[in-house]
């Protein structure tokens, strides 16, 4: 078996043209293949858990539903490839025009296991493919280039197995490593937040004596953990049992994700029990922002790093964190950012944007998180907190956005009673003038992916799920929120981990 995937190019004088370089849309794929000097048809998938098991490490419950997020972000000439939709979708994203007939989705249904209900390989749709199917392009010319979230040897055998090529830069276990960022810094020049790698238990304990180990807290971090998952604060002074037992923590998270994901390797050889850390993988211990003076902002900037050394800034974005955990619940653009404020991010980004070119080979679009703080003589620094090589969270809304001529818009997780099971569900819970709406006068609510997990033996319908709010500024999509929430839908998960 097939699958066929038109080829969107143009012919210009015997050159082949590709869309993106016509319009000049920001894009999942044509940007990373333009940014990488290549013409062609790009298929993009997320794949957050993957058979890499040193890639950054999400809960794996996520992965089949982050995936989704790029199926409305799709742009003219691109393929992107998901699990199966909840009914009624894919026709409703068509409708309100963020699906266009010149953009191909294809749906792999997940797999079915009682050990394993998600992360790989269940809910990995390139692995379904494998051994089935082979994807081609519909005439003559190159294969299709794999554009997928995260990288590595064995997804280059997955895409090499459907015929599809793949760029050349490094795994994404180095180009994402928070240890590779904070060791480069120094020689690349941008700053980051008092911190240490740490290797050993010795290392661990030097942090003990250090002068930002204050009443502040710390924060302990997985080299490769993503999206808050693999992050634990350590509230006041750190002792060496606090210390010791946040290690220990995280150490459960991981075996957690093996234990869910079914990794091709055992957590046990990944991280044996008489070794302090995974070996190759040190962890960081960072102090936390409050230690530099007062916060303006939690913020991101995303940027594309071109094989030419260009470096473009898409835009700043304001974080929404949990105070808590840290873990990611959404975003929003930062457009009151001022132009001061703005040079000295953009400052520090671009020093990540050359170390992440050199370093890493890595070309496209990418993430820097930072700090936006106001220090004890009132000058303003930005500290870079992490670099996640890849589109992130925010990536698919500003495409989004784009595409709806939204002014202003916000991204973030739901969290309901409703589980839902179709796209009428969603309909009904938010109401079909949201639903159905104007990002420019009323206001609209569309759903980004859903937890549900869609299968042919039965669906398992979950009550969370993604959405992106559209309006004429923010105070108007916060009036939208505040008009959600009467409708039981939350924006904080519960304390007992819902979903």
């Amino acid at each position: 078996m097939s699958i066929f995937i038109k080829n969107f190019t143009s012919e210009d004088n015997g050159s082949r043209i590709s869309i993106l370089m016509v319009h000049q849309e920001l894009s999942l794929g044509q940007t990373t293949l333009q940014a990488n000097g290549i013409l062609g048809t790009p298929l993009i998938t997320g794949n957050y858990v993957s058979p890499e098991h040193r890639l950054p490490l999400p809960a794996p419950i996520g992965d089949h539903y982050l995936r989704q997020t790029f199926v409305p972000a799709v742009q003219e000439g691109e393929v992107v490839v998901c699990n199966t939709l909840v009914e009624g979708l894919l026709r409703y994203y068509k409708q309100v025009g963020l699906v266009l007939n010149d953009s191909q989705v294809i749906e792999v249904e997940p797999g079915n296991t009682e050990s394993v209900p998600y992360g790989y390989p269940v809910t990995d749709p390139l692995q379904a493919l494998v051994n089935n199917v082979q994807i081609r392009v519909d005439d003559e010319c190159s294969p299709a280039t794999l554009i997928s979230t995260f990288t590595g040897p064995e997804i280059s055998a997955q895409a090499d197995a459907l015929g599809l090529l793949t760029l050349e830069r490094e795994p994404s276990s180095k180009s994402n490593s928070k240890a590779l960022l904070r060791e480069s810094s120094v020689a690349y020049g941008f700053s980051m937040l008092p911190g240490a790698v740490v290797r050993t238990e010795e290392e661990l304990n030097a942090v003990l004596d250090t002068d930002w180990n204050t009443e502040n807290g710390i924060w302990l971090k997985f080299p490769t953990g993503s999206g808050g998952d693999l992050v634990y604060r350590i509230e006041g002074k750190a002792t060496p049992e606090a210390l010791l037992n946040g290690i220990h923590k995280l150490r459960e998270v991981v075996a957690q994700s093996f234990k869910e994901a079914n990794f091709t390797m055992p957590f046990e050889e990944f991280w044996p029990s008489n070794v302090f850390v995974p070996p190759d993988l040190p962890f960081v211990v960072e102090a936390d922002a409050k230690e530099m003076g007062e916060i303006i902002a939690n913020g991101s900037t995303q940027i594309i790093t071109n094989k030419n050394g260009a470096i473009n800034t898409i835009g700043h974005f304001k974080q929404l964190t949990s105070p808590e955990t840290g873990e990611y619940l959404g975003n929003e653009p930062f457009n009151d950012i001022d132009e001061g404020m703005s040079a000295v991010v953009e400052e520090q980004v671009n020093r990540v944007g050359e170390f992440n070119m050199t370093h890493n080979r890595y070309y496209g679009i990418q993430g820097i998180d930072w700090f936006l703080m106001r220090g004890k003589d009132g000058a303003v620094n930005a500290y870079v907190v992490e670099l996640n090589s890849r589109p992130t969270a925010n990536t698919p809304p500003v495409i989004m956005a784009e595409k709806l001529h939204a002014p202003y818009w916000i991204n973030t997780n739901v969290f309901t009673d409703q589980p839902i099971r179709s796209v009428d569900d969603f309909i009904d819970l938010v109401g079909p003038e949201y639903a159905y709406g104007s990002p420019t006068e009323g206001g609209m609510v569309v759903p980004q992916a859903f937890r549900t997990i869609v299968r042919r033996k039965g669906i398992e319908a979950s009550p969370n799920f993604k959405i992106l709010i559209m309006g004429s500024g923010p105070e108007h999509c916060r009036e939208i929120m505040q008009l959600l929430e009467s409708k039981k839908i939350k924006f904080r998960p519960q304390q007992d981990g819902n979903d």
